[in-house]
């Protein structure tokens, strides 16, 4: 049995691959799901110009109508706010777009005690070039699959993800890239890693887990890599800037969609709280 994205795709609105085409660094999954929403939006719409009025109508169809999740439903808004945005629709009136509250799923990832272990698994050089540098600067999988040798700045060790998103780089992972690119005498204008796929990476990724011994091998895609980074980073950083940084690692527009990873930090906010105003707590526990 094969999934949605799998499926021969139905006849798509020209619209919306017009809208599609100019979608930079997004995973074929995504561009999956785009297309449907969109598609699904535009044919509600009929021969009306699509606008925020009957954008809003729509999600309020939704959410009476189909047996979608609140998740489903955000995600359908935030696609319809991107296309109104790209086709220069009601722009001033796109945040009237009210959208439902997500409901908080697990955010599965690697756990920073076990970067190295699972880094450690891997036995093939070129998927540790892959592992490595999606782990240690948290861009998508398709920002790296459509990384060119233009977008390394080796001096600033610094990458240009998706074209536009200045993201920093360790010296390590430069040299790795170096040794790599030198490897398959990649060439200006050709995508770096055009040896791999979101389908491969997400198959490596789970058989590498497993190997590393990792509980939540199964659950693992290439998108928790990313959510491994951001949730280091913001359980390590102590800079008062922390959030604002790592929003800017992330390449999001609001600082709302970064707030989602202050949840993984709240333990440590007890532990730090209670070192100072419950210190016989820890002691306590020692002792048990």
């Amino acid at each position: 049995m094969t999934s949605d994205h799998q499926r021969k795709p139905r006849p798509s609105d020209p619209r919306t691959e017009k809208f599609l085409a100019n979608l930079v660094g997004k995973s074929r999954v995504s561009i999956w799901t785009y297309r449907c929403a969109t598609n699904k939006f535009l044919k509600y719409c009929g021969r009306r110009e699509p606008s925020v009025e009957i954008a809003q109508k729509w999600l309020a169809m939704l959410e009476r109508n189909e047996k979608l999740s609140q998740n489903s439903i955000h995600l359908y808004g935030v696609v319809i706010r991107m296309y109104l945005r790209k086709t220069g629709k009601d722009i001033g009136k796109l945040d009237q777009i009210s959208l439902p509250k997500q409901e908080t799923p697990r955010r599965e990832h690697i756990a920073a005690e076990d970067w190295q272990t699972f880094l450690d698994a891997i036995d093939d050089e070129d998927d540790y070039v892959v592992f490595d540098l999606l782990l240690s600067t948290g861009m998508t999988v398709g920002g790296l699959l459509t990384l060119k040798l233009k977008d390394i700045k080796w001096r600033e060790r610094r990458l240009l993800v998706n074209g536009t998103q200045d993201t920093p780089v360790t010296d390590k992972c430069l040299e790795e890239l170096q040794h790599y690119i030198k490897k398959y005498g990649i060439r200006r204008g050709q995508f770096i890693f055009n040896r791999y796929n979101d389908k491969l990476i997400g198959k490596k990724l789970r058989s590498y887990a497993k190997e590393a011994g990792l509980k939540n091998a199964k659950k693992l895609t290439p998108h928790c890599l990313r959510h491994s980074f951001a949730i280091r980073f913001i359980q390590q950083s102590r800079r008062p800037s922390a959030l604002e940084d790592l929003r800017r690692f992330l390449g999001h527009h609001t600082i709302a969609a970064t707030q989602r990873y202050l949840d993984y930090s709240a333990k440590e906010s007890q532990d730090a709280y209670e070192e100072v105003f419950a210190p016989n707590r820890h002691e306590k526990k020692d002792n048990s």
